[in-house]
């Protein structure tokens, strides 16, 4: 078995080389809290506890490849917290796009959550994460803030380190910003992201990397073949093959490194590397990125030129309901900022140094054939228009298509980004990663990855099976509403993450093999970001098995308390109504820095 992880440090140094519910506390299940709760449920005979904090809704991912994964680690989170803290907890299974829907609109259906980020390498710039954690996300605008955290002193640094004079200068910003969300316990991790992956023995796996079998390492699905079938068949999700609308499926090799290219890519190594940009050059201390193209051609003959490249950015940067991550760049006047210089040469012009720019921007979707955009109405239905044809320039060409079911790629010979593959790949949904594991040992699929721990030990026991773990850089997080009652209030936030076990967490939703993460940022320790010495940083404990006894007593040192059922309730002049209303976004008048931050 190959394990392998990260060389963090080393993604640091090379940077600068590249780029020079309801219910706050109201009943789970009613959806028109507005913050205040009603204190039904129970009363403590002394009279001087206040509201009882009611059950708390938390909804989970059930539909993505992780899922099972998510179930383990909160079979063993929930009890914690809810012994610990005198709290339910109404676990709540939902797909994935109904629960960030419901949270970027802020409609108040559960006062925290719980998800994950996976290890894709766009992520190992500290970007992503930051913006997605400003002020200027919270609330119901549509746009995600994971935890709706509203610092103003976070918010700043978030949007200064896009356009920092220095590399070193921005590390020191977002290095900050890890410890003012550690301090305001923005967020509450348990464990790093593991992929757990197994594959049959007559799969060639030369180029797995650091990345290993996931899916969200291009180069192994390009590359790999299987030695004894003329297809290589890969699980997948059965929402990463929802639509054949790429655009919406924002990471995922399938679409934007696969079926289209690039200009920049990771490889299975996580270093960037040209993929369709045949250079890249920046002037005017980082403000103009010229990039010329490889000569290319699309899956049906038309060339990849200069024309397309503009359309695409622009085409992203105009759609943010779309493609969200876009929006953000600074381009000067906008989408015309970016424009053609010759046939094969793109020009970028930016108002201000844009560090995530190239380590980000440029590798995370691939370019778009323009006239077939244009023809299935692309610019008129953004948000829902089907491709008549999917036409790419990646390596693989789409012949067949079966939403939600499969996609069967051929290689393109022709693809300018990479040497041609040679074999057929099958990506195949299963209704269960059981069903999956089970198709791996028939031999009807190649390659299963992502699988929960009981599963993955079996495959380490079975006969024509390898397996490969990776330790990724990325975490799963309970995520708390910082504008609601119960977790608007720091000391529950901080009871929370004291309360959990992450020994056992990890033992049984990751073998043990996992790294357990004890602070409150959105950085895992694992992250090329996070400081080599965390000292600063707070910790909700060092404690692998948590401590739930000082939960209890920081919680009593602020006033809250408990029934005689062991219920607990709020202090009895808490304040339980939210910071801005359901729906609404935080004011200029409670939050001044938002006169200040630009809208994202």
């Amino acid at each position: 078995m190959g394990e392998h992880a990260i060389d963090r440090r080393q993604f640091v140094k090379t940077m600068g080389t590249i780029a020079g519910a309801t219910a706050v506390a109201g009943c789970s299940g009613d959806d028109s809290g507005d913050g205040t709760g009603d204190g039904s449920g129970g009363t403590a005979s002394d009279g001087e506890l206040g509201e009882r904090v009611p059950s708390l809704a938390c909804p989970y991912w059930s539909d993505v490849g992780r899922a099972p994964t998510c179930e383990e680690q909160l079979s063993v989170a929930k009890p914690n917290v809810e012994n610990a803290l005198g709290v339910q907890v109404e676990l709540q299974p939902k797909d994935i796009a109904t629960t960030i829907s419901e949270w970027n609109n802020d409609v108040r259906k559960f006062p925290i959550a719980y998800w994950y980020m996976g290890n894709t390498g766009g992520r190992l710039d500290p970007n992503p994460i930051m913006v997605r954690n400003m002020i200027t996300r919270a609330g119901g605008d549509g746009l995600l803030n994971s935890s709706h955290y509203p610092s103003c002193e976070f918010s700043k640094l978030a949007h200064d380190q896009v356009s920092a004079p220095s590399l070193d200068k921005r590390n020191e910003m977002v290095r900050e910003g890890i410890k003012i969300m550690s301090e305001d316990a923005a967020h509450i991790p348990t464990t790093n992201t593991l992929n757990f992956n197994a594959a049959r023995s007559a799969v060639n796996t030369e180029r797995v990397g650091q990345a290993g079998y996931a899916k969200n390492n291009p180069r192994f699905h390009i590359y790999s073949s299987v030695e004894d079938k003329d297809q290589m068949v890969f699980n997948a999700d059965g929402n990463t093959m929802a639509t054949s609308a790429f655009p919406r499926m924002d990471s995922d090799s399938l679409w934007n490194h696969i079926v289209t290219s690039t200009l920049m890519e990771y490889d299975e190594n996580f270093e960037l590397q040209q993929n369709m940009a045949a250079s890249l050059e920046t002037a005017r201390e980082g403000k103009r990125i010229i990039v010329e193209i490889k000569d290319a051609t699309f899956h049906n003959g038309d060339p990849v030129t200069a024309e397309d490249v503009q359309y695409t950015f622009q085409w992203n940067h105009e759609n943010g309901s779309v493609v969200p991550d876009h929006t953000a760049i600074p381009y000067e006047g906008g989408a015309d900022g970016i424009k053609i210089v010759d046939d094969k040469t793109v020009e970028f012009n930016l108002k201000q140094a844009y560090w995530p720019f190239i380590n980000k921007k440029l590798q995370k979707r691939g370019i778009y054939h323009k006239q077939s955009f244009v023809e299935s109405g692309a610019d008129e239905n953004p948000s829902n228009f089907t491709l008549n044809e999917i036409i790419g320039c990646g390596p693989y060409q789409v012949v067949n298509f079966q939403p939600g079911q499969s996609v069967t790629l051929d290689p393109f010979p022709d693809c300018a980004a990479h040497d041609p593959p040679n074999q057929r790949k099958v990506f195949l949904a299963f209704d269960s990663k059981q069903g999956a594991a089970q198709g791996l040992q028939a031999g009807e699929v190649d390659v299963v990855s992502q699988l929960p721990t009981g599963l993955f030990d079996q495959m380490k026991q079975a006969d024509g099976i390898q397996t490969n773990v990776f330790s990724g850089f990325m975490g799963y997080h309970f995520h708390p509403h910082h504008g609601v009652a119960p977790t608007k209030f720091l000391e529950f936030r901080r009871a929370w993450g004291k309360a959990l076990n992450r020994k056992e967490i990890n033992q049984v939703s990751q073998s043990g093999q996992g790294e357990p993460q004890y602070h409150g940022s959105h950085f895992i320790t694992t992250h090329p970001s996070y400081p080599d010495d965390d000292s600063d940083v707070y910790k909700y404990t060092t404690e692998p098995t948590g401590e739930p006894e000082a939960a209890k007593q920081l919680l009593e040192e602020n006033g809250w308390g408990w029934d005689d059922q062991g219920r607990l309730h709020y202090p009895p002049d808490a304040d339980l109504s939210p910071l801005w209303p359901k729906e609404g976004t935080p004011s200029e008048e409670d939050f001044p820095c938002l006169s200040e931050l630009p809208e994202d």
